[in-house]
């Protein structure tokens, strides 16, 4: 599952730590995750008009009850906020769903060097530059090697391995 890192720097000033407080231990990093399903945060300073929620459990960490979410709530930062955000005590970051940001209809590009999101109002100048397209399909992008048709001069080739 790739994941890359984004760090938001208007989020610095919203934690001072505080001995005694795990809360205010956390690292101040977002991760932007595609295999996340929903937006989380193990900090409950950085939400705002937040709500108790029984909402059941998140696996990580290979425990299927891995964290409790027991709120849900917003994280502001100007230009780009984030509805919907569930409160997991156990998170040590704040992970941001590829899907969710969808939802709002902005457009979320990865790079080998970064993540952008863009608004929705970004076209893309050439439709020939896509080599790959991964259709939505329950909160993921699932990429099947086995129904991707060759175009072009692209060859698919497909190996097995065997011992002998």
């Amino acid at each position: 599952m790739p994941n890359t890192r984004l760090c938001f720097p208007q989020h610095k000033c919203i934690n001072d730590p505080k001995k005694g407080n795990p809360q205010h231990a956390l690292k101040d990093e977002e991760v932007i995750d595609s295999g996340c399903s929903r937006h989380m945060t193990g900090n409950m300073s950085y939400l705002f008009d937040f709500e108790e929620l029984n909402g059941g459990y998140v696996a990580f960490g290979g425990n299927p009850k891995g964290g409790k979410i027991s709120r849900k709530g917003k994280i502001r930062t100007g230009k780009l906020d984030f509805d919907d955000v569930y409160f997991v005590k156990e998170l040590k970051f704040n992970l941001f769903s590829v899907s969710q940001m969808c939802d709002k209809k902005n457009i979320v590009l990865f790079t080998n060097t970064e993540c952008l999101v863009l608004s929705h109002e970004f076209k893309l100048p050439d439709e020939s530059q896509v080599l790959l397209r991964v259709h939505r399909e329950n909160n993921m992008y699932n990429v099947n090697l086995k129904n991707i048709v060759p175009s072009g001069d692209l060859t698919c080739l497909f190996v097995k391995e065997t011992i002998d």
